[in-house]
């Protein structure tokens, strides 16, 4: 893949306080288990951004079969 970098620079006026909080369905999974998570971030503006990734690939939607 392609990967294309560049500086950017922006005002944040309200940055988060404190660490997102991330929350899980279940403790332990296992191959073929459907993983159900949030992701909560404190308020900011601009409004935090989350990514999720698994086994360090980027999930692109709202769900992502693993195989």
């Amino acid at each position: 893949d392609d990967v294309n970098e560049c500086d950017v620079r922006y005002y944040v006026s309200d940055p988060p306080v404190g660490q997102p909080v991330l929350s899980l369905e279940k403790r332990h999974y296992t191959i073929g288990d459907t993983l159900k998570g949030n992701c909560t971030s404190p308020p900011s503006s601009p409004p935090s951004n989350v990514t999720w990734y698994l086994n360090d690939k980027w999930v692109l939607k709202d769900s992502y079969d693993v195989k």
